[in-house]
């Protein structure tokens, strides 16, 4: 969720997925949100063989970021610069209103 760039870390995802694909060959992962990287991202994923184990879902509306929340298994949170314990509050929040 949030934007697609650098300091996200989404290489280190597309690395795990590949990973965990060999022992959970339908893992899918699901990236909401939009930037600089996505055609990266594309490309990147088709070279790792992981195209068909990832979702991109472009800008999703924050009214509807619960609903993705509550359907998935695990939440990743992979980014280098920012903050994970105000941001994982504001998801459990949002959760909880469900």
């Amino acid at each position: 969720m949030g934007r697609l760039v650098p300091q996200k870390d989404y290489f280190t995802m597309f690395k795990v997925v590949k990973t965990v694909k060999k022992s959970i060959p339908n893992v899918l992962l699901l990236i909401a949100g939009d930037g600089p990287l996505r055609k990266y991202m594309d490309k990147l994923a088709k070279k790792m063989c992981i195209e068909d184990n990832i979702l991109f879902l472009g800008n999703i509306p924050h009214s509807d970021m619960p609903y993705y929340f509550t359907i998935c298994d695990i939440f990743v949170f992979s980014s280098v610069r920012e903050s994970l314990g105000g941001y994982i509050l504001r998801r459990q929040q949002e959760i909880s209103l469900l």
